[in-house]
C-alpha cells in the first residue's frame, strides 16, 4: 500500500510510529518482541530509521521494515539516507526494498559522520527524491522542520529548499519533533503561502528522561517552551514521574493538533511499547464502559452491539474536535458561589478551577444526521459522545494535578446541578472567553452549543478534601438503569 492513499480520507487523522534497528552489536531479533507489541497497537504505518545518527545498515532497515509489513501486518516505511551513499549504493538498497515488498521510502540526506568522508553523488534530500522518483515504483516521503533546518540561513531558505524536495517527488512530509504547537502552525502557514500543499504529519516525541531532552535538542535544535521546561524541571529527579509527565505533555500536544485539523501524527516511540500504548490509548479510544453506562446497560454487549459500537466510535472519532479551557481563580468569588450546594462544595477550598470542554459542532451534526436516518446508531453515538466529553474533562483533571502538584481537588460541579443556577453557564463562558477561543456558546435558555459540551468548577485546597461519591439517588439514569434492576450499581464516582 502506498502511504499517500491514507491521506485521501480527509475525515481521518493518520497515526503512525517510528522505530529504529538495534545496535550492530545486538542480534536483529532482539527488537522483535518490542516491535510485536508496538504493531499490536495498529498504527496506520511504522517507519524504520536508517541506523543511529543516519549511518549505514540499510539491510537491517530493510529486514525490520519487511518484518513489520509481512510478519506483523502493519504497512512500513523505510528511511533512506544519501550523504554517505553512492548511486550504486542507492541502487542496491532500492533493489533490496523491491525484493522485500517495501513500497514506501522516507528520503533523507542524513547526518555527516565525523571522520567519514561523505560521498558526493547526492548533496541534498531533494536530489535523492528526484532519483528515486525517476526509478519509479515507490511512494516518497520527505522530512520537514517546523522551526527550520539547523543549517538553513533563515525560514525563507528553509521553505524554498522544502519546495524543491516536494517538486522533486516527495508526496507527503513528516516533521521533525517540536514541543511548541504554535511553531508548527506558523510553519504550516509558511508552507501554504509557498504553495506547498502536500499532507504533513506532525512529529511528536514523548520525552521520558533528561538525557533524551538534551540529545534531541542538540541534534535538531528544537526550542523548549517555558511550560515544557517547568514540567521537566519539576520531575527531573523522579524518573517515573518524569516519564508520565512527558507522556502527558505529548498527549496534550496531540489533542490540540488533532483539534486543529492536522493531517497526521507521527510518534517517535524510541522502541518503547509502554509509551506508544499509553499515548495511543489516550488519543484513540473512547471509554466504552462509560458509554454503556449512559446507555443504561449492564453486562457484556452482544456481537450486534459491539459492531454498532465499533462503527459509531469510528464515525465519532473522525467528527469530534475536542477542545477545552480552564482557569484558576481565588476564593471567595461571589459570582461563582451562588447557591448553598456550591458553597458547601467549595467550603474547604481557597481556590477553584473553572473549566469547559466541547467535542465541537461536527460531533453534534453527526448525531443529528443519524437521528434522521438511523435512530439506534444516533443513540449509541450520543452515548459515546457523552463518554468522550467526560474523557476530555478527565484530561483537564490530570493536567491540573500535574501543574498544581501537592494540591487536592474536589470533584467537578456543573451549573444546573442541585441549586446551582444553570444561568451561570453564560458567566462560565465569559470568564473563560470560550466563544472566541473554542467556539462554545450558550443559548437564550442557557443550553450549551455545541450540545456535547460541559462547564464545571472544582475546588482546590492545600489540604485533603472529601471528593464525595455520585450515588443512584442523584443519577439521571436511575429510572432506566439496568444495573439497578439487577440490584447493583455502576460505581461511577466523578460528578460533572
Amino acid at each position: 500500500m502506498k502511504i499517500t492513499s491514507l491521506f485521501e480520507n480527509k475525515g481521518k487523522t493518520v497515526f503512525s510510529f517510528e522505530v529504529f534497528p538495534p545496535k550492530k552489536t545486538s542480534p536483529i531479533e532482539s527488537v522483535y518482541g518490542k516491535l510485536e507489541e508496538i504493531c499490536a497497537l495498529k498504527p496506520d504505518f511504522i517507519s524504520v530509521t536508517y541506523g543511529a545518527g543516519g549511518t549505514g545498515g540499510h539491510s537491517r532497515t530493510c529486514e525490520i521494515a519487511s518484518k513489520i509489513k509481512h510478519g506483523f501486518g502493519v504497512e512500513s516505511v523505510a528511511h533512506l539516507t544519501c550523504v554517505n551513499s553512492s548511486r550504486a549504493d542507492i541502487d542496491s538498497t532500492l533493489e533490496d526494498f523491491r525484493e522485500n515488498g517495501i513500497e514506501n521510502i522516507l528520503a533523507l540526506r542524513g547526518d555527516f559522520v565525523p571522520g567519514v568522508e561523505p560521498k558526493h553523488d547526492f548533496r541534498y534530500a531533494s536530489e535523492l527524491c528526484e532519483y528515486i522518483a525517476k526509478k519509479g515504483g515507490f511512494d516518497i516521503a520527505g522530512a520537514c522542520y517546523p522551526e527550520g533546518h539547523v543549517e538553513a540561513k533563515d525560514e525563507v531558505e528553509d521553505i524554498l529548499n522544502l519546495k524543491k524536495k516536494v517538486d522533486a517527488g516527495a508526496s507527503h512530509l513528516i516533521s521533525q519533533l517540536f514541543f511548541d504547537n504554535d511553531s508548527y502552525y506558523r510553519f504550516i502557514e509558511r508552507m501554504r503561502i509557498a504553495e506547498i500543499d502536500v499532507p504533513v504529519e506532525a512529529g511528536i516525541m514523548p520525552v521520558t528522561n533528561k538525557a533524551q531532552i538534551e540529545r534531541m535538542v542538540s541534534l535538531c535544535g528544537a526550542s523548549l517552551p517555558s511550560k515544557f521546561t517547568k514540567v521537566m524541571q519539576r520531575y527531573e529527579s523522579r524518573p517515573e514521574a518524569l516519564r508520565d509527565a512527558g507522556i502527558a505533555y505529548a498527549v496534550e500536544q496531540i489533542v490540540d493538533l488533532i483539534a486543529n485539523g492536522v493531517d497526521g501524527i507521527h510518534l517517535y516511540t524510541m522502541n518503547n511499547p509502554y509509551v506508544a500504548r499509553r499515548i495511543t490509548e489516550a488519543v484513540s479510544n473512547i471509554n466504552r464502559e462509560e458509554a454503556l453506562r449512559y446507555l443504561g446497560g449492564a453486562g457484556e454487549p452482544d456481537e450486534r452491539m459491539l459492531a454498532l459500537l465499533d462503527e459509531a466510535e469510528a464515525a465519532l472519532l473522525k467528527a469530534a474536535k475536542p477542545k477545552y479551557l480552564y482557569r484558576v481563580t481565588d476564593l471567595p468569588c461571589d459570582w461563582l458561589s451562588q447557591g448553598e450546594d456550591i458553597k458547601k462544595h467549595l467550603a474547604d477550598c481557597d481556590r477553584a478551577v473553572v473549566l469547559c470542554a466541547t467535542l465541537g459542532a461536527e460531533a453534534d451534526r453527526l448525531i443529528r444526521v443519524s437521528q434522521i436516518s438511523d435512530m439506534p446508531r444516533a443513540v449509541v453515538i450520543d452515548a459515546l459522545a457523552s463518554a468522550m466529553t467526560e474523557q476530555v474533562c478527565a484530561e483537564v483533571d490530570r493536567l491540573l494535578a500535574e501543574q498544581l502538584e501537592g494540591c487536592y481537588f474536589t470533584y467537578r460541579f456543573s451549573p444546573g446541578y442541585g441549586d446551582y443556577p444553570i444561568e451561570l453557564q453564560r458567566e462560565f463562558l465569559r470568564f473563560l472567553d470560550a466563544p472566541r477561543k473554542i467556539g462554545l456558546t450558550v443559548t437564550e435558555s442557557f443550553l450549551l452549543t455545541p450540545a456535547k459540551s460541559v462547564t464545571a468548577v472544582a475546588g482546590i485546597s492545600a489540604e485533603p478534601v472529601p471528593r464525595g461519591r455520585r450515588g443512584c439517588a442523584v443519577c439521571s439514569l436511575r429510572d432506566t438503569c439496568a444495573y439497578r434492576r439487577k440490584g447493583s450499581h455502576c460505581g461511577f464516582q466523578n460528578l460533572t
